[in-house]
Parts: structure tokens; sequence; C-alpha cells
């Protein structure tokens, strides 16, 4: 299985990186929206994890452009604070603009394991 992660904290997106790799996915980690975005265009990519918070793209605009392209890659947002007001609010507008799930960060790795099999296991059978 393909995983897109993309988030500009470098400790947090090694991190996860790391651990997805261990649990057998293939990983193409990016550090910003647009490289990210570039790389969703040329591979097949099955789950998204995306930060919400970012310098150049938010997570937001990442959502609606994978959208328009693939309406059923599975997509989980990630984010530790808001432009917004409050980290609920923005997290929660990014399920309405097509994301599976939502992960309020910090998160335990095991925790994200655990969503991607969730999302995922339907797919498979």
């Amino acid at each position: 299985m393909n995983i897109l992660l993309i988030d500009d904290n470098d400790i947090l997106r090694e991190s996860i990186e790391f651990f997805l790799i261990d649990e057998g996915y293939t990983v193409f980690s990016r550090f910003c929206g647009e490289c990210g975005l570039e790389t969703f265009n040329c591979k097949h990519i099955d789950v998204v994890i995306c930060d919400m918070i970012m310098p150049d793209l938010d997570g937001i605009e990442i959502i609606q452009r994978i959208r328009e392209k693939d309406k059923d890659v599975k997509i989980i947002s990630i984010s530790g604070y808001s432009r917004q007001g409050g980290l609920y609010d923005y997290l929660s507008l990014s399920e309405d603009y097509g994301a599976d799930a939502v992960l309020y960060k910090p998160f335990h790795l095991s925790e994200l394991g655990n969503l991607i099999i969730k999302l995922t296991e339907k797919d498979q059978l």
C-alpha cells in the first residue's frame, strides 16, 4: 500500500515515515503541499496523510485538489492548531472538504496505524 505523507514538521514527518515503513507501507514523504500534490499526480496513492497548516498550501486546498482527481483515495488530516480559532473547527472543516478521518496532534503512532487499517480494510475485502 502506498501512503503519501505531507507535513512541514521534519521531526514529526520522519517519525511517522519510519513508523509506516516499519509497518510495511511504501511511504512518499513530502515537506510541502505543492511537493505532495506533484507526487500524488505521478504515483498511485492509497492513503494521504496531510497536515492542515503549512506555509505554501493549507490542508483544505490540498484535500480539494486531491478530491478533484480521486474521489476514492483515503485522506487523513492532522493538525495541532488552527488559523480559524480552534483545532476542532479546522479539522472538522477538513472533513467537510473530503477528509475521511482526522487526528489531533499529538497522537500516538499506533493510533495512526489503526486508523489506516480501519479506513482501508473495506477496500481489501
